[in-house]
């Protein structure tokens, strides 16, 4: 049986494909009024040393488009010869 998220529920997972600083320590998704999101949280440390979470909620971003195959381009023929005369 496969997982079925519950209503204002969310998961979070250590991001191991973490790239630099500015990505998440942990990212995941959650359910809010039916709608799935997705969570980033990262933790921080304040400037009187007191350790925190802060994070992120924002909608999924749509898949992007494929972009055609090289072989659906219009193939244009090129006549390789010169019509300016070699004489001057």
């Amino acid at each position: 049986m496969a997982y079925e998220m519950k209503e204002k529920t969310f998961s979070l997972f250590v991001n191991d494909k973490k790239g630099n600083d500015k990505a998440p320590d942990w990212k995941g998704k959650g359910l809010i009024d039916g709608k799935e999101v997705r969570i980033a949280v990262w933790q921080r440390k304040s400037a009187s040393g007191i350790e925190y979470l802060s994070g992120a909620i924002e909608e999924p971003q749509p898949a992007q488009e494929e972009k055609p195959a090289q072989s659906d381009k219009e193939v244009v023929k090129v006549d390789d010869e010169i019509p300016f005369s070699q004489d001057r």
